[in-house]
Order: C-alpha cells, then structure tokens, then sequence
C-alpha cells in the first residue's frame, strides 16, 4: 500500500494520500478505497480529485490537495496496469461534500 504525504491547504496539517493495491476513487461493496488519511481519526476520507478536495463522513474533516497530483500519484502506482476505467473522474459532487465546503468557506468567499 502506497501511503504518500502532503500537507492539508486548509488545515496546515500532514495528510497522506493512501493508495491500496487494487484501491478504487468510488470503490464498490467489498473493494479498497483510494483515499486521505488524515490527523485524529482512523477512517480514510473520501476523495474528489476534480474539486481538490477531500471529506471525511465519520470525523468531518474536510480538507484540499491537488487533484491533479492525486490523479499522477494513481496512476503512477498503476503503471503495469492496461485498464484505468477506475479512474474516470466523473462529476462527483456528492451533496455533503459541497455543503460542507460552502460552510467551512463562507466567511472567504464574501
């Protein structure tokens, strides 16, 4: 398992892009998830590479890196591999997420 360092935009902390083998974005039932370990809490948050953001469900940790260095840490770690289709980056905008952004970013977007 690839577990790669870099430090939270919003929080100044270290995080770690974890990288399961066979790990998956939007994994299924039963599958490793691709996702941000982060400071104070056991879970891996979720991931959305095309917001540059990242989103814990169970601590509500919500935090930025580049998804772009996300998407070359992936594939880099794929690199014997034919087959991307777990990489379609499709629009995720899962509503928890965003709401949770709006809120932690309200006060800089006035």
């Amino acid at each position: 398992m690839a577990a790669l360092a870099f430090t939270d935009l919003v929080s100044n902390q270290r995080c770690e892009l974890v990288i399961p083998p066979g790990g998956r974005v939007y994994p299924g039932p039963g599958e490793p998830k691709i996702g941000v370990a982060h400071p104070g809490c056991p879970a891996v948050a979720d991931l959305a590479v095309e917001l540059d953001a990242f989103w814990c469900p169970a601590c509500g940790w919500n935090g930025r890196v580049s998804g772009a260095w996300c998407v070359d840490m992936i594939r880099a770690g794929r690199s014997l591999r034919t087959r991307d289709s777990d990489l379609i980056l499709l629009p995720f905008c899962g509503a928890r997420l965003v709401a949770a952004m709006q809120v932690r970013h309200a006060g800089a977007l006035r």
